[in-house]
């Protein structure tokens, strides 16, 4: 977490989220021991964070049973897709990205709402996320990137739909961030998809 770039009311937001995400039993109580700590809130935030991490990777702290038991989860198949979260009221938008050419290297989760996609990310680690959504005002678009970068650092956004107002580009967000006008042109989204994900690929690297 960037604890700088979030007001405390979006920090109790995160940790609001992060609290419905479904967990096993073990995970659970490990969650409440979290819960009743006296750490602050970004620490408790990290530690939810690591925990879900953890599950995703059947780290030694993801529950997980003995070969062979009953309910013993299956190892997991690294996926060569990208995960991707759409936030997509109607399902239109997220229906047509899993027909096109993008779902050769893009796997996509949708959510209705955009915050619902804050324990998504988390769960997936998710690289990107495109929002088919207008936002209301200018600090909206920036509050919403910081929120989704708290919980992955390296995440992009997609906004799908130009707002009638300038967009104060600071840093970190202008070079994180696309605007695609509508009608959508999905040859512009492939392109702008590839080049935000190639620009996290080449981060890592460094």
């Amino acid at each position: 977490m960037d604890p700088l770039k979030l007001s405390e009311a979006d920090k109790h937001l995160i940790y609001g989220l992060l609290l419905k995400t479904k967990r096993s039993g073990r995970q659970e109580r490990k969650l409440l021991a979290i819960v009743r700590s006296s750490m602050e809130i970004d620490a408790k935030i990290t530690a939810i964070l690591r925990l879900t991490r953890a599950r995703m990777l059947n780290e030694p702290d993801a529950d997980s049973r003995k070969d062979g038991e009953p309910g013993a989860a299956a190892p997991r198949k690294k996926s060569r897709r990208e995960n991707v979260v759409v936030v997509d009221s109607r399902a239109e938008i997220a229906t047509l990205l899993k027909k096109s050419s993008l779902k050769r290297s893009l796997l996509f989760s949708r959510v209705s709402e955009r915050y619902d996609a804050i324990p998504l990310i988390s769960e997936l680690r998710a690289p990107l996320v495109i929002v088919n959504e207008v936002l209301e005002t200018q600090e909206e678009y920036s509050r919403y990137f910081w929120i989704c970068r708290a919980i992955h650092r390296r995440v992009r956004v997609i906004f799908l739909g130009r707002p009638s107002f300038a967009v104060a580009v600071g840093r970190g967000f202008g070079e994180n961030t696309r605007f695609l006008e509508k009608p959508l042109s999905f040859e512009k989204l492939e392109e702008s998809s590839r080049e935000l994900l190639q620009r996290q690929e080449s981060q890592v690297e460094r």
